[in-house]
């Protein structure tokens, strides 16, 4: 519940510099990424998705819509984070929408980056339900749906999200109904 209360303030422009135990370093904030951690150490990556008036973030869809994925927005962002980062450190990551495709990406562009990750959620992931009723499924969210380092946070009230269905599923997802 606390990463996607994170996620859900990284939209903002005026990001918060604390959510409960987690404090943001700033250093690391950009237009997609914030950087959050405790005082233990630990540190959380959120990605935040769609801003419906950010001209650039209805490109991405376009993309996703067409072709299931979009470029690479923050590879270069998290590999900043984690060489940073000592590698004993716990680092999670997690994005909500287009920000799933965006980890996602960064991912398949540099297969280290997942390595140095603990735990990737994926709130809402963006499916295409369009490509999935055309037979046609390319999709990066489909890419990871076997990886036990990656959870989907799936709400069945969600369309985009809803697109993934029709298949064996992920093999770690959570869903939810828009009722609780």
């Amino acid at each position: 519940e606390i990463y996607a209360k994170i996620v859900d303030e990284s939209y903002l422009a005026e990001r918060p510099d604390r959510i409960e135990d987690y404090v943001r370093v700033p250093e690391f904030d950009s237009e997609y990424v914030s950087l959050w951690e405790t005082g233990d150490g630990h540190r959380f990556i959120a990605v935040r998705g769609t801003n419906p008036t950010a001209k650039k973030d209805l490109l991405h869809d376009v993309n996703i819509a067409r072709l299931g994925t979009t470029y690479d927005e923050v590879g270069p962002e998290l590999q900043k984070i984690l060489d940073d980062t000592e590698p004993s450190r716990i680092v999670d990551i997690a994005g909500h929408s287009l920000g799933t495709v965006l980890i996602l990406q960064a991912y398949k562009n540099n297969k280290d980056l997942q390595s140095r990750v603990h735990m990737t959620r994926l709130y809402n992931p963006a499916y295409n339900p369009q490509l999935i009723a055309m037979g046609w499924m390319p999709s990066v969210a489909k890419d990871y749906e076997q990886d036990p380092r990656v959870r989907y946070l799936i709400n069945l009230g969600d369309v985009v999200s809803l697109g993934g269905m029709g298949g064996a599923g992920p093999k770690n997802v959570v869903y939810r109904t828009p009722l609780g």
